[in-house]
């Protein structure tokens, strides 16, 4: 999934939260905003988080990737506040 919108890095605690949600392998619920800006919620399991063309995203099991700066809520935590 990829977006018009500039990229905005995430803090590294985040991606640090991200990282033990992935070596959980436990169902996460998801909350993000899609490139066209609607508002989705979906439960998943973390597989994989990776960098490509200066952009930070998150592989998953069912909804594939989500770039990292479009996810809002995870397990209803707002993402900055993992910040």
């Amino acid at each position: 999934m990829s977006s018009k919108v500039a990229y905005q890095p995430v803090s590294c605690t985040f991606y640090d939260e991200l990282i033990l949600f992935i070596q959980q392998k436990t169902a996460v619920q998801l909350t993000y905003r899609t490139p066209d800006g609607c508002k989705v919620e979906a439960s998943t399991i973390l597989k994989d988080i990776y960098t490509r063309n200066k952009e930070e995203f998150v592989k998953t099991s069912k909804l594939g990737e989500i770039r990292l700066d479009c996810l809002l809520l995870i397990n209803g935590k707002p993402a900055k506040d993992f910040c």
